[in-house]
């Protein structure tokens, strides 16, 4: 009797490997409280996910109540992260670690010109103001990571070098830290103001320019795929928490509906 192929394939097929120490077959209690925890955190954001959309619905709710037909009959509901820092003096020391760590790159990319770098392409120009909108909305939680180095890395500057081949080293630098606010906002990003990035698109970096948060995408992509964009209802969660922070209400284009609360 000839063997099924399939049982065949399964029986000499390697056993999966674990995620975590890469054993086969693994049953190593280090590694089952590993993925206890994170089955558990999975579930944590499922329902966290499902207690802020209850909430947002409330919201919708409530806004509807209050300004009648000023509200769209049809909008979108969507999650975004919300900043919660506040401003501060950008110190002199934060300044000096800035020069030194561009230097740095710069001194990289000029030592290096010609290796390759990635490009990342940005997103549809028409999809722009729905993004500031929900930027401004956010207050850019991501840009907090831009910390010292404002993701200028030594790939950056690479791609300046090949745009701008005139361009010497100390002008360089020197545009950069003429660009440098007076405040910012706590622990986040050097360029990082309470009116958005105080240095000119064309001079951050291709990350900063193309980056999109996970909430952000699902926004994007919940917009019809044919005809005009829905207005939006975009309520900012606190980090770890069911817990709104503030909402704003914009047009498809990105036009505020009502002030943000």
């Amino acid at each position: 009797m000839t063997e099924d192929p399939r049982r065949k394939e399964e029986r000499h097929s390697p056993a999966p490997r674990c995620a975590y120490c890469q054993r086969e077959a693994c049953d190593d209690p280090r590694c089952r409280k590993l993925r206890a925890e994170q089955v558990d955190a999975r579930k944590e954001d499922l329902e966290r996910r499902s207690q802020v959309e209850a909430l947002a619905r409330d919201h919708e709710r409530d806004l509807r109540a209050a300004h009648g037909s000023a509200i769209p009959e049809r909008i979108l509901r969507a999650r975004l992260p919300a900043n919660e820092q506040p401003i501060v003096p950008l110190r002199e020391e934060r300044r000096a670690v800035f020069a030194e760590n561009i230097s740095a790159a710069l001194d990289r990319a000029m030592s290096d010109p010609d290796r390759p770098f990635p490009e990342t392409t940005e997103t549809p120009a028409d999809q722009g103001p729905l993004i500031r909108a929900s930027c401004t909305a956010c207050r850019g939680s991501c840009c907090s990571y831009g910390g010292d180095r404002a993701y200028l890395y030594p790939d950056h500057f690479r791609r300046l070098l090949r745009d701008h081949p005139g361009k010497s080293r100390e002008e360089i630098l020197s545009e950069y830290r003429s660009h440098l606010p007076p405040a910012v906002y706590d622990g986040s990003c050097v360029y990082h103001t309470d009116s958005g990035c105080a240095l000119p698109r064309s001079m951050r970096s291709n990350l900063c320019n193309t980056f999109l948060c996970g909430d952000l995408e699902d926004l994007l992509q919940a917009q019809p795929q044919e005809g005009a964009a829905l207005p939006v209802l975009a309520v900012c969660v606190r980090e770890g928490a069911a817990e709104i922070v503030r909402s704003a209400l914009f047009d498809g284009q990105g036009n505020p509906i009502l002030p943000p609360a």
